[in-house]
Parts: C-alpha cells; sequence; structure tokens
C-alpha cells in the first residue's frame, strides 16, 4: 500500500525515507518552553516526538520544546517562531478525482475524524448541468464559468472560516481537467478558452496553496458503478469515453502538480467508505504530510 504514496513539492520530492524529512518532523512536531515562562520541563521519561522514537529536546528560537501527553503546548517566545506559526495555523485539505470517484464522502468522513470542516462542490446548484450534459457545446463554456465563480465565492468561506477545512474539489480540476477536456473535445471554442483560462490564471496568483491535495484514482469501470450507485438522472448518460478523457487529463495533472504534497489514493482497491481501516490508512499519511499528531 506505500506505493500509492505520492508526494509532489514545490523543490525536489519528499518520501518519508529522507533524512531531511525527519528532521522537519522533528522541527515541526515541537512546542516551545521559555525559561522566563517559570514552566519546566515535566519529571520522568523525557518527552519524544510522536513515531519518531526521539527525544523533543534542544534549542529553538532561544528556548526548550516538549511534548506534555498528547497536547503540545506553547509559552512565550524571545522572537517570533516559523514553527509555532506553522502549527497554529488553519489547514487547508482538497479531494480531488473523477465525477462519482467518492469525493464527498471522504471529505464527510475525515472531516468526521480530524474535527475539520467539509466545503463541498455544489454541483446540484449548476443551473447549467443538465443542459451541459445534453448539449456540452452549446453550455459548455456557461457550465465551467459558473463552476469558476461558485470556485471564489466556497474560496471566499474557506478564508473566513475560523478552523481546518476539507474541500471537495479544487479550482485546479476546473482548469486543468474539465475546462481542457471541453476545449480539446471541440465543446469549448479556442476564444471561450481563452477567455476562461485568462480569468483561471488571474485567480490562481491571488490564491493561496492547499496544505495537501488528495487525489483518489479510479478506474472507469469503477467510476461508472459508483455513478449508478447514488442514481443522479443527470449522470447517468455520462459516456465512458467521457470518464476515460477526463481520467487521462487527472493523471497529466497529477505527474506536473507541484503546489503542494499530493496524496495518490488507489480508489479502485480502497473502500474508505465501508472499511473503516482503508479509512485509517488515508488518515494517517494525511497526518503524515501536515505534521498532525496522532
Amino acid at each position: 500500500m506505500a506505493s500509492a504514496l505520492h508526494v509532489a513539492g514545490r523543490d525536489a520530492p519528499l518520501t518519508r525515507q529522507q533524512p531531511a524529512r525527519r528532521k522537519l518532523d522533528c522541527v515541526l512536531g515541537a512546542f516551545a518552553f521559555g525559561r522566563s515562562s517559570g514552566i519546566s520541563r515535566p519529571r520522568g521519561r523525557s518527552p519524544r516526538l510522536p513515531g519518531t522514537g526521539r527525544c523533543a529536546g534542544g534549542k529553538l528560537g532561544g528556548s526548550k520544546r516538549c511534548l506534555i501527553g498528547d497536547e503540545w503546548r506553547a509559552t512565550s517566545f524571545s522572537r517570533p517562531s516559523s514553527v509555532i506559526r506553522h502549527l497554529l495555523v488553519k489547514r487547508h485539505l482538497i479531494v480531488a478525482g473523477n465525477i462519482g470517484v467518492g469525493k464527498s464522502s471522504l471529505a464527510e468522513l475525515l472531516g468526521q475524524r480530524l474535527g475539520w470542516k467539509p466545503f463541498y462542490e455544489g454541483v446540484a446548484d449548476n443551473p447549467y448541468l443538465a443542459d451541459f450534459y445534453a448539449d456540452m457545446p452549446r453550455w459548455g463554456f456557461h457550465s465551467q464559468m459558473f463552476f469558476l465563480a461558485q470556485r471564489v465565492r466556497v474560496q471566499r468561506q474557506i478564508h473566513d472560516h475560523p478552523t481546518s477545512i476539507i474541500q471537495d474539489r479544487s479550482i485546479y480540476e476546473d482548469a486543468e481537467i474539465f475546462a481542457r477536456n471541453l476545449y480539446l473535445q471541440g465543446a469549448l471554442s479556442e476564444r471561450d478558452f481563452a477567455t476562461y483560462t485568462d480569468l483561471y490564471r488571474g485567480l490562481l496568483d491571488l490564491l493561496p496553496p492547499p496544505d495537501v491535495v488528495i487525489y483518489l484514482r479510479a478506474s472507469v469501470r469503477t467510476l461508472q458503478s459508483r455513478i449508478a450507485q447514488r442514481g443522479r438522472s443527470y449522470e447517468i448518460g455520462i459516456a465512458p469515453e467521457y470518464l476515460a478523457q477526463l481520467n487521462d487529463l487527472y493523471e497529466e495533472w497529477v505527474g506536473g502538480f507541484t503546489q503542494c504534497p499530493l496524496l495518490v489514493v488507489p480508489a479502485d482497491d480502497l473502500d474508505f467508505v465501508a472499511n473503516p481501516e482503508h479509512l485509517t490508512w488515508i488518515l494517517n499519511r494525511v497526518r503524515e504530510l501536515v505534521f498532525l499528531p496522532v
């Protein structure tokens, strides 16, 4: 199952075996205890970082750092600490994948386990969707513009939300997968696609990247089965060729994605809805990527 883990970063890819990553885990998994705070290190066993077996002692910003039970606590600092800012900032997780793959289900389940707020894609809110599936060249631009505008509204809600969130589908997929596929298939004119792309790139420059993207990879057969199970009338007639084209674009997008760490989940093999062990496996990988305590 470890082979399903793919991590992409802004620089060189990170793996769990790299010494630099283990050192980073040690640094980010610690809060500081200042001498002036009057708080001393608890007696007894030396504090250890989760999953490393290493003591969390040492200097950081003129202070010592320590773990108390299962909770990281902070005291005063002689100067601002980037480590503390990292640990206190809210997280933004995206669940990406093709139609029917299970994004909403995973977002809901992870939200329950982590205590994070899910933000779902409002597919049913799109007034063009039924017309789009009936006549893609006629309604493709309208439908994609609606989704892009909706994504901007959701980004504002995410920005205003005080705690960590999980987002069902992303602005990246709207442009890199769905709009691009319509253009390649002739359902978006070159003029419409250029207009859409200019707007997308302008918005992208204004948005901070997420902390982690989970990509649910599934075969067309699995997608068709799950689409049939949920029974949305406007999805029943989706051609398998259309799903295959989207899958190809997803794989191309994943191969070049560098905005943040990326976790690839083999959704053909993992039933995270019915099997709690499969959900736990995904959850543990997410915790590793965003340095969350177990």
